[in-house]
């Protein structure tokens, strides 16, 4: 019955045109790291940015360099750059704000959501967050962590969740290394990651009993995922060209789901109900079956990737780490 209403709501929402592309930059520390010793600070707030440059002058005097103000699109800003001098130093009596002085423009063009390209004084530099955690950059570090996903057409009226941990290093018989985990609330509930880049990720997971969940994506931050999910009969192999549209954010941190006091949102674990789950399963298959536009242009980059050849790899893994169990 439940099954039955969850697939009714589907048919029942209309589609519409799809939502425009659109970037979300991410706020942080940003460098080169083969230009150790330069860096800027980007504090994105609504579509209001606001920059701070540590940089040297020739002489080696530290500078500090502001701009800030509306961004002129999603992924593009320009404003008014100021020296500032005469700053309140630490345990001082308050003096005053600091003197500002215009040196030309900052203009930032974010390349993606980690990365951009900055210029002032003349000179463009290429820049990307500053992953000093070294969590975020590399497989499988970039896996771990709680991820909290939103599943589902933003052209439909109807969206699923779901919360994986993925806290464990996993190594392949052929030596590749995964990230492995399980269903938040439910270690036998097992998932197993792997990334080939930023660019292409996998993680398989043990949705129930009778059915397995395939995300496909790519990374859009350091706490940002986003792709497609592919609900298939247990132990069946995934395909690039399926699925539907999700995107998932870091909920609990690397540190935090490995056992230590760290960063983390505060949630209750999930309580499951394997008919309430089987019900969302056949829902989700159903809305896999009608692909949207957006879903077939995520697919064909997705199968431009290699994903296929990455999504047979994390199976075949999933069925060995199943089997071992047992």
């Amino acid at each position: 019955m439940r099954s039955a209403l969850l697939c009714l709501l589907l048919l029942a929402a209309l589609a519409r045109p799809g939502e425009a592309s659109a970037m979300l930059p991410e706020s942080g520390w940003y460098w080169n790291p083969a230009e150790s010793g330069r860096g800027f600070n980007i504090e994105v707030q609504d579509d209001k940015l606001f920059a701070a440059a540590f940089v040297y002058a020739p002489d080696g005097t530290a500078i500090w360099y502001v701009a800030g103000g509306q961004m002129s699109s999603d992924r593009t800003f320009s404003a008014p750059m100021f020296r500032t001098a005469g700053g309140q130093c630490i345990g001082c009596a308050y003096g005053g704000a600091p003197v500002l002085t215009q040196e030309g423009n900052l203009s930032i063009t974010f390349t993606t959501p980690e990365s951009a390209s900055i210029t002032a004084l003349g000179v463009t530099m290429s820049v990307q967050r500053h992953d000093f955690s070294e969590t975020n950059l590399f497989n499988p570090g970039a896996l771990y962590g709680e991820w909290s996903t939103t599943e589902g057409e933003p052209s439909l009226a109807t969206y699923f969740g779901e919360r994986l941990i993925l806290n464990t290093l996993y190594t392949s018989t052929a030596g590749d290394l995964y990230g492995s985990g399980y269903r938040t609330g439910n270690s036998a509930r097992v998932a197993l990651g792997r990334c080939q880049s930023r660019n292409l990720c996998v993680i398989a997971f043990s949705f129930t009993s009778t059915s397995d969940e395939y995300y496909t994506y790519a990374f859009h931050g350091f706490g940002r995922m986003e792709g497609l999910l592919q609900v298939l009969p247990r132990g069946a192999t995934p395909s690039a060209t399926g699925g539907f549209y999700f995107l998932a954010h870091r909920t609990k941190s690397k540190a935090y789901v490995q056992g230590r006091s760290a960063p983390a949102m505060s949630k209750a674990a999930v309580v499951e109900d394997d008919a309430v789950l089987e019900a969302v399963a056949a829902a989700k298959r159903r809305l896999q079956a009608e692909p949207t536009e957006r879903t077939k242009a995520l697919a064909e980059s997705l199968v431009a990737a290699g994903a296929e050849a990455l999504q047979r790899e994390v199976a075949a893994e999933l069925a060995r780490m199943r089997g071992a169990a047992h």
